[in-house]
């Protein structure tokens, strides 16, 4: 050994007589065992004493072992605090993703309603549209087309009519009218026609045009019996001009004049029927 060994304390002789006094001090704080006597001299011991004896010795857990059997409860209720809390952080990414999308829904919504709007108004923009378009037609029709109107404006006396009634028809339109139909006849009775006899044969042949602003006098008029005229000088009844013309415009259009007129005794002519449903005119 080198000189001066020695004299310095050997480590392992210390740490053994560290780990010698451990073992004594464990050893002296151990309680005592039970005394051979008192265990061999009492094997049988009172039921109840022994009882109370374990009841207390239960009720007197070991704190250290409590203390370690907590520790994974309070892990465990610590770890379910945790996550309860991070399922209510709203500001995570999949809220977000819950937010989106409920604003998608509602952009959505409102997109769908702004385009039913718009699908309202311009339905109602186009029936409007339409509306007007049909309207302009029809006033410029109404100012173009042709009117085919009956009778007579001339003054004329009973005797007159032994040899001609005068009578004809007159268009009042800008465009001329084509004579389709034409049906006209004297009618000597007490009250108004209600109806026209289409068996008449006073007409006129279809394909006769009638220009605009000129008159179509009916040749040789209407001739009226001598014994109807003093029944109709006594006032015992009455003169009815009645027919009906059927005629074509040129926005091919067929239109109808119906008319009852009557001869005014006091006046000396013709004159319209008040009050009578066959004067009318489409």
């Amino acid at each position: 050994m080198p000189a001066g060994y020695l004299g310095r304390p050997d480590m392992r002789a210390l740490v053994l007589v560290g780990l010698l006094a451990v073992s004594g001090w464990a050893i002296a704080s151990q309680p005592p065992p039970p005394a051979p006597s008192e265990t061999a001299g009492k094997p049988q011991q009172d039921g109840a004493k022994t009882e109370s004896a374990a009841t207390v010795y239960e009720a007197k857990p070991d704190p250290l072992v409590s203390a370690v059997e907590a520790i994974p409860s309070a892990l465990v209720k610590e770890a379910s605090e945790e996550k309860r809390r991070e399922g209510r952080d709203y500001t995570d990414s999949e809220w977000w993703l819950v937010y989106l999308t409920a604003a998608l829904a509602v952009i959505t919504g409102v997109l769908a309603a702004w385009t039913g709007m718009l699908w309202s108004a311009t339905k109602k923009m186009g029936k409007e549209a339409k509306d007007a378009a049909n309207a302009a037609k029809d006033a410029m029709i109404a100012s173009e087309r042709a009117y085919v109107f009956a009778g007579s404006s001339e003054r004329f006396g009973l005797n007159t009519m032994k040899d001609h009634l005068p009578f004809g028809f007159s268009n009042e339109g800008r465009t001329p009218a084509v004579i389709v139909e034409m049906v006209f006849y004297p009618d000597i009775r007490k009250e108004a026609p209600t109806s026209i006899s289409l068996t008449n044969t006073n007409r006129l042949p279809p394909g006769i045009t009638i220009k605009s602003g000129k008159d179509y006098p009916v040749a040789g008029g209407l001739i009226v019996p001598e014994k109807d005229l003093t029944a109709i000088q006594k006032g015992e009844v009455k003169l009815y001009i009645v027919g009906r013309i059927i005629y074509r415009d040129v926005f091919q259009v067929e239109r109808i004049t119906s008319f009852c007129w009557e001869y005014d005794i006091h006046r000396g002519g013709l004159k319209m029927t008040a009050e009578c449903d066959m004067n009318f005119m489409s």
